[in-house]
């Protein structure tokens, strides 16, 4: 036999339990997990234009009613001048296709005017579903709602103000 060839051999011999065994357990394991942040753009609404009742004769009492696509209807002697009733609009933006829960008020709002006469709206509505996407990161959002006028001795002359809430939650 070859010299060479035997020194290989016994090399091959005196080392073999340490590459013929393999270790099947430890007692610990190692693992890199993936941490990721994602920074989105805040939402913002800004009013576009106030919910208004406009200009009217109350008559004997009535209501008006707004639709969020701007129709006005005036009930009962309830006499409303042309043009000068719109919805509440808000301009939304934020992340492109965020998804917006959009929260309008589901109580009697009160409007009263400077000597603490009072007109109460209700039955407000808007032009979208509750659940939204921001459509190129904007969407426009209409209101409406029913004034409820009382009659000339109740409801006197004078401009009668309020506010209301609108919540706007990112999903």
């Amino acid at each position: 036999m070859n010299k060479g060839l035997m020194i290989l051999i016994i090399i091959a011999l005196a080392t073999f339990p340490f590459f013929g065994s393999v270790v099947m357990s430890q007692d610990f394991a190692n693992a890199y997990a993936l941490i990721t942040a994602n920074i989105i753009i805040p939402i913002e609404a800004q009013e576009n234009s106030h919910l208004t009742f406009g200009k009217f004769n109350p008559g004997n009492g009535g209501s008006i009613i707004i639709s969020p696509d701007g129709m006005v209807n005036a009930t009962a002697g309830v006499v409303v001048y042309n043009g000068l009733s719109t919805p509440g609009r808000f301009i939304l933006s934020g992340e492109t296709s965020g998804a917006v829960m959009i929260l309008i008020p589901d109580n009697p709002i009160i409007i009263t005017n400077e000597n603490s006469n009072s007109m109460v709206i209700n039955g407000w509505n808007m032009d979208k579903d509750k659940n939204i996407r921001l459509l190129n990161g904007s969407q426009v959002i209409s209101i409406g709602a029913t004034l409820n006028v009382g009659s000339l001795n109740q409801n006197p002359k004078g401009i009668y103000m309020g506010t209301y809430h609108i919540t706007f939650l990112y999903n």
